[in-house]
């Protein structure tokens, strides 16, 4: 679909809805002389001025799906006349959120969503209005983390499969569209994390025998930027293998599901992985230099008493605050359903920083994440419930957003601009 704007002393100015991703508008327009210039569209929406040139190529970011802008090539001094540009809508299998808490919103909150079967997954970035910005959706596999990338142009992503795990990739694509860089991560599932100096790290599943069992533990794999692979740390190492309910979810086809990793965070501050194992209950911070174990935190090898009624069970997405607080996802710790905990860690002493129970009390078996945030509040995802809230520094929800159970919501982030600084 093109379109021909008019403009005055800006010449040939055209705009075009990109064909894989119908909510990014890509323009281009000539200026007389070399001059900088940037798109205004929407309400209050612009692109970054561009250095001076006569030839001017921008991608418009954050327009929500299905809707019609007004676009208007910019100069200094001189301005197009503007014209209407309708987006198109996603794939059926994208889902639709929809607004409930209609407070002041985060910016552009970008999730991945499990879908049930392979090749429904998908990645999304929502505005405020809990409106599909941006999307990808993998033709095959699933989706189980997404993450903005430290470039600023782009984000990375996971696809998976539970029969082939052993082909899961990390796609790293451009937020303006075109085609993705696809890194292997064999075995990879659940989680990754960018690491300076690195491709990335990730959670890769690993097949024993044991006491005549098959049995899948977990490792830490790092990637290099040359594509070099590095084992950092292995459960096998560290737990004695015990039966637990993961011999119970046929989750892989090689064997008995022992640690189920499902969260993996770097901390730059002390150099070290945490990495949540959903089994035993408990987050692990590795060192990443010598691959040894630093703490437990929670299940039985805690090396931290926990507050009375905040234990956590099954927990996901653990992280660090520049507080040097631990969060987690706790799925099913609370009396009273899903929440999300940060701890200060003191001695061997666990004491509460931060939390958040939801009043309706919602369950949420698979997935979740608490995203802190600078202000003190953080971004929640409640996981096949299918909500995701802001809450503020006091623990108030202040907006959510829910995708209406159509899928299980993972990972989860925000950005005020989709543009790079």
């Amino acid at each position: 679909m093109i379109l021909l704007l008019a403009c005055a002393a800006i010449d040939d100015v055209v705009a075009e809805i990109d064909p894989d991703t119908r909510t990014l508008v890509h323009v281009s327009f000539t200026t007389p002389t070399a001059e900088p210039a940037r798109v205004s569209y929407g309400e209050g929406l612009s692109t970054p001025w561009s250095e001076p040139s006569t030839e001017h190529t921008f991608t418009l970011l954050g327009l929500a799906s299905g809707e019609a802008y007004e676009v208007v090539a910019e100069t200094e001094t001189v301005a197009s006349a503007p014209t209407q540009v309708s987006t198109g809508v996603p794939p059926v299998n994208v889902p639709e959120f929809l607004p409930v808490v209609e407070g002041e919103g985060p910016g552009f909150v970008l999730t991945s969503v499990v879908g049930g079967d392979e090749g429904e997954s998908s990645i999304v970035i929502l505005d405020d209005a809990a409106r599909i910005t941006w999307y990808a959706t993998p033709e095959s596999g699933y989706t189980p983390s997404a993450r903005f990338a430290e470039d600023g142009e782009s984000l990375l992503y996971m696809v998976t499969s539970k029969d082939n795990v052993e082909a899961a990739v990390v796609r790293r694509q451009p937020l303006a569209g075109g085609d993705y860089t696809e890194y292997p991560a064999p075995y990879g599932h659940h989680d990754f994390i960018e690491v300076p100096g690195l491709e990335f790290a990730y959670i890769a599943a690993e097949g024993r025998e044991v006491n005549g069992e098959d049995v899948v533990g977990d490792k830490i794999v790092e990637r290099d930027l040359d594509g070099n692979e590095r084992e950092v740390w292995n459960a096998f190492d560290w737990l004695e293998v015990e039966k637990n309910q993961g011999w119970n979810t046929n989750l892989y086809p090689f064997g008995a599901d022992w640690t189920h990793a499902n969260g993996l965070f770097y901390d730059e501050e002390s150099d070290a992985y945490l990495i949540s194992l959903y089994f035993h209950h408990t987050v692990v911070k590795v060192d990443r230099g010598t691959g040894d174990v630093g703490w437990f935190l929670g299940g039985e090898h805690s090396d931290f008493t926990l507050p009375l009624g905040h234990t956590f069970q099954h927990q996901h997405a653990p992280s660090v605050t520049p507080e040097g607080e631990v969060c987690v996802y706790d799925n099913a710790g609370g009396p009273d359903g899903s929440r999300g905990l940060c701890f200060r860690l003191e001695g061997d002493a666990a004491t509460l920083a931060w939390s958040f129970d939801p009043a309706d009390d919602r369950q949420s078996v698979l997935m979740g994440d608490v995203d802190r945030r600078a202000d003190g509040g953080a971004l929640v995802a409640f996981g096949e419930h299918g909500e995701i809230d802001l809450v503020s520094p006091d623990g108030a929800l202040v907006w959510e957003v829910d995708s209406e159970d159509l899928g299980v919501v993972s990972k989860v982030e925000a950005r005020a601009s989709l543009y790079a600084d």
